[in-house]
Parts: C-alpha cells; structure tokens; sequence
C-alpha cells in the first residue's frame, strides 16, 4: 500500500514536508513495516527475509 504524505510544524510556520509512506503488513509474523523514506530495496529485503 502506498499513498501521499505530508507533515506541518506545530506553530503554523507554513514549510511541510512531503513524503511518500508504503506499508507491508506480514500476515504470517503479525509485522507491520512502514517505509517513509521510499527505500527501493526494502521490498527485496522483505520477500528474502527470515522472521523468528
């Protein structure tokens, strides 16, 4: 899952920043992995991972 994100600074300055926020949940390990920083690799690290 992936959607558009952005974050304004308490105080109301106006500066927000924008990100983009995907999210894995791992059915079998009960894990939820929340990537803010768009991480190409997490993907693959995530299909070859071993959870314990």
């Amino acid at each position: 899952m992936t959607w558009p994100n952005h974050c304004e600074p308490q105080g109301g300055s106006g500066r927000k920043v924008r990100f983009t926020q995907r999210e894995w949940f791992l059915t079998t390990s009960k894990i939820l992995v929340a990537d803010v920083y768009e991480h190409r690799e997490l993907s693959g690290v995530l299909k070859n991972a071993t959870w314990s």
